[in-house]
């Protein structure tokens, strides 16, 4: 979108920028890997991330279905994307939600962090949850 962008807010689960250690290390594996930061890979090292704990907590047994799914329930670490848990109701993340504005950071237009909010739980859970 170049400058048209200029001034947009965004929400998201996940910018480049965010200021965490796994994060800075994250972009910068990606970038030496790549040759440029891929926000959409993310995706797919966070899910790794996740399995890759509960499995070391069950030393790998996934036969254990049982007790792999207990230890993926209560995977908790300092993420890419922050702090990271599942919600012990509804199994959903408990992610941060980041409102960004597209401000030009450098001569690159980026996503620069504005507002977090915290551990942000699903509308839809919330009001349809279990009682």
């Amino acid at each position: 979108m170049g400058e048209a962008a200029l001034g947009a807010y965004q929400i998201a689960t996940y910018i480049p920028a965010l200021d965490f250690p796994a994060n800075r290390r994250f972009v910068e594996a990606t970038k030496q890997k790549l040759g440029y930061m891929d926000p959409l890979v993310q995706m797919g090292h966070i899910g790794g991330d996740v399995i890759a704990r509960a499995l070391e907590t069950v030393n790998g047994n996934v036969e254990d279905t049982a007790g792999f799914l207990r230890a993926l329930r209560k995977v908790q670490f300092d993420s890419t994307l922050g702090p990271f848990k599942f919600d012990p109701l509804s199994q959903n993340v408990l992610a941060n939600i980041y409102i960004t504005r597209a401000e030009n950071v450098g001569n690159e237009i980026q996503n620069v962090l504005v507002q977090t909010i915290p551990e942000a739980k699903d509308p839809w859970w919330l009001e349809h949850a279990p009682r």
